[in-house]
């Protein structure tokens, strides 16, 4: 109805120019001119109306989601014609412009039907091999045995010798959307696998270095074992 409206206006100023003697051509010239002085002015309130329009029909994401955007990670509080706003972890508020949201990747958290959980455990070098091995089996148990955990894509290997530990590699899911489920289930499984290391009598790696000191021999012990050391000593 808009675009109708803005037609029959141009219309009739149009006919109205020519009534009163304007060359229609003229007119014509005119409004082409100011139309694209108009656009070019407002071209970025009109990319941000075509990505507000462009966001409806795909829907990405809707108020309440956790989404990450040009770097920018935080909760959706509003989506207008203009822009979205973001409330971050830092409980900042961060309007984003349509058009750049359009244009760049947005990851939407909420729509993780599962959260990756990577572990590195570090145990002493004195730790056999026997125990390792233990210890290993018995982590991917613990594991395999929580309820929020996915049985399919687990990893628990012997991954690395480090400058002071042995490295235990671990990857596995846990399957929750939400956040606060997430880090609960991950401080169950992290205090089980200290339980297992303590049964095991596994001790924890931390870094350390070895400082070796050497004694310089003393002034008169050099002399004495060379010839003139021996006439030294005679005299």
């Amino acid at each position: 109805m808009r675009f109708i409206g803005i037609v029959v206006a141009i219309g009739l100023l149009v006919q109205g120019s020519y009534e009163l003697g304007f060359p229609t051509y003229s007119v014509l010239a005119g409004l082409g001119v100011g139309g694209l002085a108009v656009a070019l002015a407002a071209r970025d309130s009109l990319a941000n109306l075509l990505g507000s329009v462009l966001r409806m029909i795909e829907k990405p994401f809707r108020v309440g989601h956790q989404i990450r955007v040009s770097g920018t990670e935080g909760a959706v509080e509003d989506v207008g014609f203009r822009s979205t706003r973001i409330r971050t972890l830092d409980n900042s508020l961060i309007s984003i412009p349509n058009n750049t949201v359009v244009n760049t990747t947005v990851e939407n958290l909420s729509l993780r039907m599962m959260r990756r959980q990577r572990l590195v455990i570090q145990v002493t070098y004195d730790t056999s091999r026997e125990k390792l091995e233990e210890l290993v089996a018995g982590i991917k148990q613990l594991i395999t045995d929580h309820l929020l955990t996915n049985k399919t894509s687990l990893y628990v290997r012997f991954n690395d010798f480090g400058e002071s530990s042995l490295n235990i590699l671990v990857y596995f899911y846990i399957e929750t959307k939400d956040r606060s489920t997430e880090l609960e289930a991950r401080e169950q499984i992290l205090l089980q696998i200290m339980d297992l290391a303590q049964r095991l009598k596994i001790e924890f790696a931390f870094p350390t270095r070895t400082l070796v000191i050497e004694t310089p021999p003393a002034p008169n012990e050099g002399l004495s074992r060379g010839p003139i050391g021996a006439i030294l000593g005679r005299r």
